[in-house]
């Protein structure tokens, strides 16, 4: 199984997994469902991993935990104004060869695994 992210202007970018923790509602470090985290980035944008590293933990969902930087001078600061990125399209795609034709035609693909 496979979900498409299709990003705009194709530049390589690196959305901000520890946002998703912060804030989403696609699961916690114990695991979640990635269609779960495109709806969720489709419904809400999320900044790239520039605003907030992954830190492997659950966090809150504070201005600081979404978009942060720091200053020797002034400490650390929320940023309000922060580049976000926008998913324009998922969907599920399923079996080898459809995945194939996906990135493909489409580009690249988030795919998991269930181990249960």
């Amino acid at each position: 199984v496979g979900s498409e992210m299709c990003i705009r202007d194709r530049r390589d970018v690196i959305p901000s997994i520890q946002v998703l923790l912060n804030c989403g509602t696609a699961g916690s470090c114990g695991g979640g469902d990635v269609h779960a985290a495109m709806r969720w980035i489709r419904i809400n944008s999320i900044p790239d991993v520039t605003c907030q590293q992954y830190q492997a933990k659950d966090g809150n969902c504070s201005a600081m935990d979404v978009c942060m930087t720091c200053d020797p001078n002034e400490g650390c600061y929320a940023v309000e104004n922060y580049p976000k990125v926008k998913l324009i399209d998922y969907g599920r795609v399923v079996g080898d060869e459809n995945i194939q034709k996906e990135i493909m035609n489409q580009g690249p693909v988030a795919c998991y695994i269930n181990a249960k």
